[in-house]
């Protein structure tokens, strides 16, 4: 049973922009999507929520 409900390109926008952010553990990830939440939403759906740390790592 696949219980997707984070879009995969949404993952990957959100740890491409905190990589460059100098992000470099997935709770460090998911702390920039907490901090820069106004500003990833107008690019990327998150109709879900922000991803936990957990989700960040199980998807990529």
């Amino acid at each position: 049973m696949n219980k997707t409900r984070h879009n995969i390109k949404d993952i990957l926008i959100i740890v491409l922009y905190a990589a460059l952010a100098n992000a470099d553990t997935w709770e460090q990830i998911a702390d920039f999507t907490l901090w820069k939440d106004e500003y990833l939403r107008p690019y990327i759906g998150l109709k879900n929520g922000l991803p936990s740390h957990d989700t960040i790592q199980r998807k990529i």
